[in-house]
Order: structure tokens, then sequence, then C-alpha cells
């Protein structure tokens, strides 16, 4: 609790106080900002951590805020750091921590430092890391179809289902083994914390960092961005409707433009619920294609590569290298050979026996045929 009081003090002298800040530099504070990090990542990851909460807002308060300060966070790898830690962290920490991301990537210098960051346990991109938390929301809310699509163009957001699951987890079990202290610190931290909190903060990132900036990404990943870079438009179109039902259900009669403007914001957002959704038709159709074509790439490469080792074992005439079919044919191939071998013998010793000279008839015999081949006389030969 002090270290947590004491974080909170200088993150309030730091906020919008850039001689603080430099002092707070200078104290070496932007190191034990990254240590802090550090320890973090490293801790239980089961309940939120307030201590957590309060060191991300230092960071957002006496670095992110002063340009110097960031500049030199970012030479230090201390947005390594905090990349590491949303990776990891627990799910109530997601919105802070990308709300630091969102004012650190309005100074287009620190893209690089976004695209370049690489999971040292999993292997992912940030991309695909902030993607998954998006991914999360849309299956709590269920929206999209088993093809990949948005389920609901009318709604985009709301999904289908009727009740949002819950993919963040409850905090009641652990309440259970907490002080009441920490259980009302942690229910304020649950009841400010939501998936329409995360959703607006990963659009916040993104559109920083611009959706036409993440070509390393496969179909998939863009078939999302195609629902993340119109949220703020479908959010609109929700708003239209829900104006008009709320029209409605108290029986006031808007006047000729407003109904105009209603139906002109409500038809816009649906329209461009479709165009989404056939361009996430689109990329998950190539995607399937590219899959087709991989896997017939790789079949044939397997048949050449069998047919290659056959025809090396035919070449090599090795035994060492055949398999058991392959000896057992090759022996029964040497016994037959032997066996006809045997019968020519005991056959020359006949035609000897009788006084015959079976080679010279032999010879003879293929003399005649020639020439009957080429119409020559047959009397010279038997003279």
């Amino acid at each position: 609790v002090l270290r947590q009081d004491a974080v909170a003090v200088l993150s309030h002298l730091c906020r919008n106080h850039e001689a603080n800040a430099r002092l707070f530099r200078g104290a070496r504070g932007l190191s034990a900002v990254k240590q802090a990090l550090a320890g973090l990542w490293a801790a239980d990851h089961t309940l939120p951590s307030a201590y957590g909460v309060a060191v991300l807002e230092c960071l957002w308060n006496a670095v992110v805020g002063s340009r110097r300060n960031l500049a030199r966070f970012l030479a230090a790898h201390g947005l390594d750091a905090l990349f590491d830690l949303l990776e990891v962290c627990n799910p109530y920490l997601y919105p802070v921590i990308l709300s630091c991301m969102a004012d650190i990537a309005e100074n287009p210098k620190t893209h690089e430092f976004f695209h370049e960051w690489k999971s040292s346990t999993s292997g992912q991109t940030l991309g695909h890391m902030i993607l998954g938390l998006w991914r999360a929301e849309e299956k709590a809310r269920g929206m999209l179809t088993e093809e990949g699509s948005l389920a609901n163009p009318a709604r985009p957001m709301a999904g289908t289902l009727p009740k949002r699951a819950e993919w963040i987890p409850s905090l009641d079990i652990a309440y259970t083994f907490q002080s009441n202290e920490k259980k009302s610190v942690m229910k304020r931290m649950a009841e400010v914390v939501n998936g329409d909190a995360i959703v607006v903060k990963v659009y916040a990132v993104l559109s920083k960092l611009g959706f036409e900036n993440f070509p390393y990404l496969d179909h998939t990943d863009h078939s999302t961005l195609c629902t993340i870079e119109n949220f703020v438009k479908f959010r609109q179109g929700e708003v239209w409707q829900d104006i008009s039902a709320e029209f409605a259900e108290e029986a006031v009669k808007p006047t000729a433009a407003d109904r105009q403007r209603l139906a002109s914001g409500i038809q816009k957002s649906e329209a461009l619920a479709r165009n989404v959704v056939y361009k996430q038709g689109v990329l998950h159709t190539t995607l399937h294609e590219e899959h087709e074509a991989a896997n017939a790439e790789f079949y044939s490469n397997t048949m050449q590569l069998a047919k290659d080792e056959a025809e090396a074992k035919v070449y090599k005439r090795s035994m060492a290298t055949l398999t058991m079919k392959e000896r057992l044919e090759a022996k029964l191939k040497r016994e037959q050979m032997l066996k006809t071998s045997f019968k020519e013998e005991l056959t020359k010793e006949r035609f000897k026996a009788c006084g015959l000279d079976m080679d010279a008839m032999l010879k003879e015999e293929a003399e005649l045929t020639l020439r009957r081949s080429q119409g020559l006389p047959l009397e010279a030969l038997e003279d």
C-alpha cells in the first residue's frame, strides 16, 4: 500500500507539469517505472492489482505526458516492457495499458516500436495480440457467423447473443479471501472496466497506427480489421436507431427533416455493414483458396519426393536401401535366373552326347533367319 501511495503521488505531481517530469527523469524515475512494469509482468495475474493501476497511471502522467521522458523511455526499451505486460496481465488492466499505448502512438516516430515488437513467449506480433482482445469481445457478443462475417449487419456491435457472455472473469470468488478495503477497490475497478471500454481503446490504438500499416497480418486478421476500422460509424448507426426507437416509444413525431436524417443515418450504417460483410467474404474465400493451393503443393512435393526416392533405390541397386518387399522380389528373380541357367547347361550336355554342337546349330539358325528377312537365297549357306 505504501508503494502504491508513493507511485500515485509521483503520478499526480508530474501530471501536466514539465518541471516535475524533468525532476522525475533526473531521479532515475524512468528506470524505476520500467522495473515496476517488469515486476508486474512477473507477478500473479489472478486478481487485478491496484498497485499495477498506480504504476500505469504514473507511466501515463510522468512518462507519456513528457516528450523527453517518452523519448528516453523508448530508448531504454521501456515500451517492450509495457507490451510484455499487456500479453499476460489481468484483463482489468487492459483499458489503462491500451490508453497509454494510444497516447504513445500519437507520435508517428513511435510506430516502428509497435510494429517491430514480438512476444518472447508466443512469438506473436503486437497487431495479433491487440486483435485477440477484440476477438474475445466479438465472441462474447456473438458478432460473427461461422464463416467469420458480421452476423448482425443492422447492429454489428450488438451481436446476436441475447446476453453478452462474460469473458472478463468475475471477482466474486476471489473477494472471499480479501479484506473489505481490497474488496471495495476491486469492485470499483470492475464497475469501470467492461467490453465497451476495451473495444474503444483497441480502436484508438489501431487507428493511430493506421489500419493500412499491417501488411504482415493474414486474411483473417484483415477481416477483423475491417470491423474495427468502421467501429465509429457502426456506433453512429446504432445511435440513430436508438433515437428513432425512443421517439417511437415516447410517441414523439419528428419533423420531416429529422425523419429523413434518421433514415439516412440508419441506411448508411446498414449499407456499410453489408459492404464489410462482402469484404470479409472475399478475404475468407482468398484464405481458403490459399490453403487449398498450399495443400496441393504439399501433396505434389510429397509425391515427387517419394518418386525420387524410388528411382534412387532402383538406380543404386543397394540391398541396404530396399524395402522388405523389394528384397523378396529380387531374391525370387535371382532364384528363377539360376534355375533357367541350370536347364540350359543340361540341354547342352544332351546335345553333346548325341554328337551335335548346340551353339553351332543356334548360330546357323540365326543366319538362316537373317537371310530370310533380307530375301537372300539359302542354297549358298547349305553348300
